[in-house]
């Protein structure tokens, strides 16, 4: 039943894919069709630009929706894309799970549980990274970097910030706005905690990928991603945060200035020697200074962000009403029945943005030619 009002609930599994028509409709064939509590269950697939065949192998593997982007825009944009896609077709629980058939569908109950108890708007789930045997040290290694920064920085209790196995409240949905190229997993968590969600996290089991090779696409390094995690998180704290992230670091920058300043003073306070600590006195001048600006940019990016959550408010007001009467997804071509299909609910973007039927566009915010 849909929390506090006595409807039917209706569930979508999402599926974000790039080329993967050898996997993806192994992993659609394993999604449970009923569960306890839900009404309908249905599948949408993100196919972001794929070359090959993967909306074919979707189709036939039994997807509801397919959703079509014209070129491959990343993991980001193909999960907004979809998760707007989900509200736009009237999901009140939405589940994210990869492509690769590296997560167990059957454990979706799992994710929705709290969710149908009303103890969680988005619930995560936690892979165990340090049980995995088939997962390269390095990239535990880097899992667990990644969720300690998030811990640290963001005060987000996950442990497993990485994880691409979630599932969102329809609330909860609404209010996430990832627009960070890299991924998705650590923006949505603290968009999620700043807009005061609720966030739980379940074990979950972790598979070898099914694709060739069992290799990841997205994390083609350690190094690089971990600085790519550790550049999404301060570029999101800094989006929400501001004065907490450029304050702090501006106060650090004036604490160093002070410690360098205690030499010339106590040995002022000690000798009366005044001579011999000009480079003491510039650093500690030029860090203050620095740490003073800091403090000013984060007072002035805070009232900005203000301005951003009276703005965010308004687009989740905005999105609420919209997804109840439009199927169209921004910034995108509106999702129509994609022609030559003869499988009833089958939905993909316009590939010829003149085929669109006539009439006014309420959610475009821009054409997929300029995109």
């Amino acid at each position: 039943m849909r929390p506090g009002r006595g409807n039917p609930l209706k569930l979508i599994v999402m599926i974000p894919a790039y080329n993967e028509a050898a996997t993806i409709g192994r992993v659609i064939r394993e999604i449970p069709r009923s569960f306890d509590g839900v009404s309908k269950v249905e599948v949408l697939v993100c196919d972001d630009g794929s070359k090959d065949d993967t909306v074919g192998a979707a189709t036939s593997a039994g997807a509801d929706h397919i959703v079509r982007l014209r070129r491959n825009f990343g993991l980001t944009t193909a999960f907004s894309t979809g998760l707007q896609a989900c509200l736009a077709l009237g999901a009140d629980i939405i589940v994210n799970t990869d492509a690769d058939s590296q997560y167990d569908p059957r454990e979706i109950e799992r994710l929705i549980t709290p969710i149908l108890r009303g103890e969680a708007d988005m619930v995560s789930g936690n892979r165990q990274v340090d049980q995995l045997d088939h997962m390269p040290p390095a990239k535990k290694y880097g899992n667990r970097v990644g969720s300690w920064m998030l811990r640290v920085v963001a005060g987000s209790q996950v442990q497993d910030a990485s994880s691409g196995f979630r599932a969102f409240s329809r609330e909860c949905a609404l209010r996430l706005n990832p627009y960070i190229g890299h991924t998705y997993t650590h923006q949505t968590l603290i968009q999620a905690a700043h807009s005061g969600m609720v966030v739980a996290e379940v074990p979950v089991a972790f598979r070898r990928s099914a694709r060739e090779g069992g290799e990841s696409r997205l994390i083609g390094g350690v190094g690089s991603h971990i600085l790519k995690s550790l550049a999404t998180i301060v570029r999101t704290l800094t989006t929400y945060r501001p004065l907490a992230v450029l304050g702090r670091l501006g106060l650090a920058f004036i604490g160093a200035g002070l410690i360098i300043l205690i030499i010339p003073i106590s040995n002022w306070i000690a000798q009366g020697d005044t001579e011999g600590h000009l480079q003491s006195l510039i650093a500690a001048g030029v860090l203050g200074l620095v740490g003073l600006q800091l403090v000013v940019f984060g007072l002035l990016a805070d009232s900005v962000s203000a301005t951003r959550r009276l703005t965010e408010e308004v687009l989740y007001l905005m999105k609420a009403d919209r997804v109840r009467e439009s199927a169209a997804v921004p910034p995108f071509e509106p999702i129509q029945e994609r022609g030559g299909v003869e499988q009833p609910g089958i939905r993909t973007i316009s590939q010829v943005a003149r085929s669109a039927p006539p009439g006014p566009d309420p959610v475009r915010s821009g054409s997929a030619d300029s995109a």
